[in-house]
């Protein structure tokens, strides 16, 4: 017995422990990043946080749409768990809802972005179905049922496997105490699972509260908290002291949600034995719940079925033949793997050596901006072919364009430049202000984003890199490229060596220039910009109107040019 004893408080003392590294110690770290600066204790951030344009407007949008979807999607399992345990429906159709239920959960949720995406947008498998797009899917419609979507497996299997443990018996004591249906209803069935709508909801809220996949691609100008973290975190200047206030910020709902699932234990009816019944015959419920299961379910897969459908298509939805293509390239891409194990490679190192100071970099990519068009949007909208990034600005593209934002990508840093440099920045200003109204929802968080929605034909131009426009029209998309009249303006990346210590200094930067010998040749068919003696690229990938921007591109330019951006937002 002692010996038991002693093995389990050496297993609790290492869950502990692990415990601790990687939940409480991250935690604490958030903390006082959050109030912690060179100079001692401060709230700074805080303040600035708070105060700081569009920070209140995004935490309200995310209750908002984190709290309608919840009670939806709580709405929408109890339905289905309902259709399960209390109806005389077909057993086989039973368990297709429960495995239906749950399969969103095997997919990340910026898929489910893309989907509704290529579902209901302008070009979706469905708009095409119905032979128009049924509603605009930017904002808090797509967010709602993206996140629904997204927090419905979790919704069902709560309530579903609590339902399972409800004693049915009581229902037939409240009918023979003469109790109407509703009544019934309440005591026996709604009454033993409040504890767990509860919970449901509190996840449920949680899990739409703090996803960042589904804004990314449907969020259009509804900014949430989760948008406003990626901005300050991961965005073209990382802040992370102001990003561990947002982190913070969405960590206490959190806690005040443990507090309420605590409380709600009580509310929780365990029943010492489960009575098994037949339940009584009623085909007007039967019927009601099965269509309306069936509904959801079919709405839910709907969606999804475009996942399915694109792969075996040869290039949706321009090229609609059948194809097995897609698979073949991911078959045959003999790197795939090693891409996958160099990842992990790199997350490990990261993980473990951490962000140390900059000794020596030496450039190893660069991405070049230009306009981008869907050819057959143009046509079919009777636009005229934009010259300028000036151009993006005309009234007759007002919902028609895409371009990126500067808080969180870089690749609007070359738009901003090819303004300033041409036209000065007051003028600069006017012009943004203009394409950001054009752009409407479509201002994009990623540099790849304006592209992906041009090539679905959400957007008939936008602004993005000029490499993957090329490599598009070389497939046979309708995509095009022109390089526009204020020039193509060109941002470097490097690879940098950090300064540890003088006997590995020589070491790493051996490595640095092993990778940067042997890895150009590779990196040059995805960035094909010559940046060293002795490279050349096709000719299609050589700028028409290469420009510098006249400033040495800093931090500090790059704030100021963020700092210009946000003053064009309307």
């Amino acid at each position: 017995m002692k010996t038991k004893n002693r093995e389990l408080k050496i297993i609790f003392m290492v869950t502990g422990a692990l415990f601790a590294l990687f939940l409480v110690y991250p935690t604490v770290r958030l903390l006082l990043k959050s109030i912690l600066s060179e100079n001692g204790m401060t709230m700074e951030f805080y303040h600035s946080v708070l105060t700081q344009k569009g920070f209140l407007k995004a935490l309200g949008n995310s209750f908002l749409i984190a709290g309608v979807s919840a009670l939806l999607t709580t709405g929408l399992a109890f339905f289905l768990a309902y259709t399960i345990h209390y109806t005389n429906i077909n057993a086989k159709f039973k368990k297709g809802i429960e495995k239906a239920a749950v399969l969103p959960m095997f997919l990340p949720t910026l898929t489910y972005g893309f989907a509704i995406i290529y579902s209901f947008g302008k070009q979706g498998f469905l708009t095409k179905l119905f032979g128009r797009q049924l509603f605009d899917i930017y904002g808090f419609n797509g967010l709602l049922i993206g996140y629904i979507i997204y927090t419905l497996p979790v919704s069902f299997l709560l309530i579903h496997n609590t339902m399972g443990y409800i004693d049915k018996k009581f229902m037939i004591v409240s009918r023979i105490m003469g109790d109407n249906r509703v009544s019934t209803f309440m005591m026996t069935i709604f009454r033993p699972l409040a504890g767990t709508l509860m919970a449901s909801f509190i996840q449920s809220f949680f899990l739409c509260f703090t996803d960042f996949g589904i804004p990314a691609s449907v969020g259009g100008k509804f900014e949430v908290i989760a948008s406003v973290l990626y901005s300050q975190m991961l965005g073209s200047v990382p802040d992370f002291h102001k990003g561990s206030v947002v982190a913070v910020m969405m960590l206490l709902p959190s806690i005040v949600s443990i507090a309420l699932l605590r409380y709600l234990e009580k509310y929780n009816v365990r029943y010492q034995k489960i009575s098994v019944m037949e339940l009584p015959k009623n085909r007007g419920r039967d019927w009601l719940c099965g269509i309306g299961s069936g509904l959801i379910i079919l709405g839910v897969l709907s969606i999804f079925a475009v996942i399915f459908i694109v792969p075996f298509v040869q290039d949706w939805p321009y090229q609609t033949g059948f194809s097995m293509e897609h698979f073949r390239a991911v078959f045959q891409d003999a790197g795939l793997m090693g891409v996958y194990k160099n990842s992990l490679y790199v997350a490990l190192l990261t993980a473990v050596f951490g962000t140390l100071a900059a000794y020596g970099s030496a450039l190893i990519t660069a991405q070049e901006g230009t306009l981008i068009v869907n050819t057959e949007q143009m046509e079919a909208e009777n636009l005229d072919m934009p010259k300028s990034i000036k151009d993006l600005a005309n009234p007759e593209y007002k919902g028609k364009i895409a371009v990126t934002d500067i808080t969180s990508s870089s690749t609007a840093w070359l738009l901003i430049q090819g303004l300033i440099s041409e036209y000065g920045e007051e003028e600069a200003k006017e012009i943004l202000t203009d394409i950001y109204a054009n752009a409407g929802d479509h201002l994009e968080e990623s540099g790849s984003g304006p592209l992906k929605l041009v090539r679905a034909g959400e957007v008939a131009i936008g602004f993005g890199l000029r490499q993957q426009a090329v490599a598009d029209k070389e497939k046979g998309l309708p995509v095009d490229y022109i390089d526009p009249e204020e020039g193509n303006f060109t941002l470097t990346e490097s690879v940098a060596v950090v300064n540890k210590s003088e006997e590995k200094n020589a070491k790493a930067m051996e490595m640095a220039e092993c990778i940067i010998k042997n890895g150009r040749e590779e990196l040059l068919k995805s960035y094909p910009i010559p940046l060293y003696e002795g490279e050349s690229v096709p000719e299609t990938e050589k700028s028409g109107n290469p420009k510098t921007f006249p400033e040495k591109l800093t931090v500090d330019l790059l704030k100021k040019h963020q700092e210009l951006s946000e003053s064009c937002k309307k």
